[in-house]
């Protein structure tokens, strides 16, 4: 395999043969001179990393706007997928969204594949989200963010096609089992069997009602604010074809975290007043006990996704056993706090 690699000075360029590497950082003045000009865009002027997550995020300064360089981690997502996801978010933005969208290439696409020393790795210029950070701070804002979820949502349903159908986030959970403490492990298995034996027992299923395009994602560093108050949502690399009772409970958790009981009431209720003045909701997705018992579900889930990938995470995060524990501790308190309020298991012969 062979790559480019900008020499020392950073004038010029050699090609070198690389030994494999389960997770590199693209170098900065490569990008800005090979993939970085393949997109429809002004005139480039630097290109700096920013930050580093489930993918590698560069910024791109050029003459006129700020836009960020998303390089995703192999194996997923693949290049159709990445390109995917930006073709979501367009036509998502196009049905009425707020949502910060990717920008095309010249050539009309928008994913870029790049040969790096690990493999081919996709990446997505987006254009700049805006600075202003959400507070949910009283029912007058998540009022706000319940209207733009619905009208993400609305969007969604709007939009053409349906995505093959991916993993569930609990069948990702099998990946922690290389890194948790056996103990550990096998406690998550029996709370996620708990949880979905929860679930079973309710009236309706949840999976029956308004299925759709969710975000999948929205904690409050996906969301940010206008100048004139107006929510935008981004960073779409989890979203997902399910159904949106799986939106509405991580809204939930965003919304709980670090508040008192009746705090949280009051968002919640502000949040679903938002969203019913535009799209309908269904009383499974109004029940705080259900969606809290989804919630772990997904939690559980993403310690898996997170372990799906860490081998390609060694030496530049800090995953380990005791990560999972501590994730576990937070787990833990969600489920003890559904303890007091589990439905009654219908009697049997009950009509």
């Amino acid at each position: 395999m062979r790559y480019g690699l900008s020499s020392s000075n950073r004038q010029d360029f050699a090609d070198r043969t690389c030994f494999p590497a389960q997770s590199s950082v693209l170098d900065e003045e490569a990008l800005l001179r090979r993939v970085v000009p393949e997109y429809d865009r002004p005139e480039p002027t630097s290109c700096t990393f920013f930050s580093r997550g489930d993918s590698d995020v560069y910024q791109v300064r050029t003459v006129g706007p700020t836009y960020y360089l998303k390089v995703y981690r192999p194996p997923n997502p693949t290049i159709p997928e990445a390109e995917a996801e930006a073709r979501l978010v367009r036509s998502l933005a196009e049905h009425g969204a707020s949502v910060v969208t990717a920008v095309p290439r010249k050539d009309g696409s928008f994913a870029s594949r790049i040969d790096a020393s690990e493999g081919p790795r996709a990446a997505l210029l987006f254009e700049e989200a805006p600075a202003g950070v959400f507070e949910p701070d009283d029912a007058r804002a998540c009022y706000r963010l319940g209207s733009a979820v619905a009208t993400l949502h609305a969007a969604g349903d709007r939009g053409e096609g349906k995505p093959e159908v991916a993993w569930g986030r609990a069948a990702l959970l099998p990946f922690a089992q290389r890194l948790a403490y056996e103990e550990d492990y096998a406690e998550l298995c029996r709370i996620l069997e708990r949880m979905e034996a929860r679930l079973e027992v309710y009236p309706d299923a949840a999976a029956e009602h308004d299925v759709g395009w969710c975000h999948c994602d929205l904690v409050l560093s996906n969301i940010r604010c206008r100048e004139d108050g107006a929510i935008v949502f981004f960073d779409f690399g989890n979203a997902q074809y399910v159904s949106r009772a799986q939106e509405f409970a991580r809204v939930h958790r965003t919304l709980s975290a670090g508040t008192d009981a009746s705090l949280r009431e009051t968002r919640w209720a502000g949040f679903l007043e938002g969203y019913a003045q535009i799209r309908p909701v269904h009383e499974s997705f109004a029940d705080a006990d259900r969606l809290r018992a989804v919630g772990t579900i997904q939690r559980i889930g993403w310690i898996g996704s997170v372990m799906a990938t860490c081998p390609l995470r060694m030496g530049t995060e800090t995953f380990n056993r005791d990560w999972v524990r501590t994730q576990l501790q937070g787990i833990r308190e969600s489920v003890a706090q559904l303890e007091d309020t589990r439905p009654e298991t219908p009697a049997a012969g009950a009509g």
